[in-house]
């Protein structure tokens, strides 16, 4: 399942380039589908998890097989459906239950590690939100460039991404992995810093 969402990434890890890559030039007719076929992979994941706890103790070294970057990306790329494609254009994969399928299976699967793991509360944190802007910004690049038209709510975003990132870095780092490990999208600023 991790080897396909990297490949659905573009080797990549950044939703909004799944995004694109579902929806090419604005064309999402076949994306349902596409996320149908996926949507079972996070379902049998998290049970093997709840039937065989040993999983908990094995971890790949590269942070691709993760599963805090799988349901990182599955959650982006959700929550990046909801609050930026046009609803009334794509409304038919926004309300889906392929949509709505993997989003609830990566939550149920991190809460799962959650629970079973000794993971850390963090401390929220103001700065983090304007990171949340940034990402966003530049997933909208990134959408755009691939001619998706699109209609943001970065408010939406920040609120959602809210939610559900402090799982992912929790379960991250009681595996192991540091958050640029599981969050490969780079703000514009900072993808130009680094070339």
């Amino acid at each position: 399942m991790a080897l396909t969402i990297d490949l659905m990434t573009g080797g990549t890890g950044d939703a909004a380039r799944m995004l694109a890559r579902l929806g090419p030039n604005g064309d999402f007719s076949n994306a349902t589908s596409e996320l149908g076929n996926l949507a079972h992979s996070p379902a049998m994941t998290k049970e093997a998890h709840h039937f065989c706890p040993l999983l908990f103790c094995f971890r790949f070294r590269e942070p691709l097989y993760s599963v805090s970057r799988m349901t990182f990306i599955l959650l982006d790329l959700t929550t990046l459906i909801d609050t930026t494609l046009d609803v009334r254009k794509h409304g038919a994969l926004v309300r889906s239950a392929a949509v709505g399928s993997l989003q609830s299976c990566a939550h149920l699967l991190l809460s799962t590690l959650d629970r079973n793991f000794p993971t850390v509360e963090e401390n929220k944190n103001d700065a983090r939100t304007s990171n949340f802007k940034c990402s966003y910004a530049a997933a909208l690049e990134v959408l755009r460039s691939g001619s998706v038209e699109i209609q943001p709510d970065a408010k939406r975003y920040v609120n959602q991404r809210g939610q559900w990132e402090p799982f992912v870095r929790r379960v991250g780092r009681a595996l192991g992995y540091g958050t640029d490990e599981i969050d490969c999208r780079r703000p514009v600023k900072e993808a130009a810093a680094s070339q």
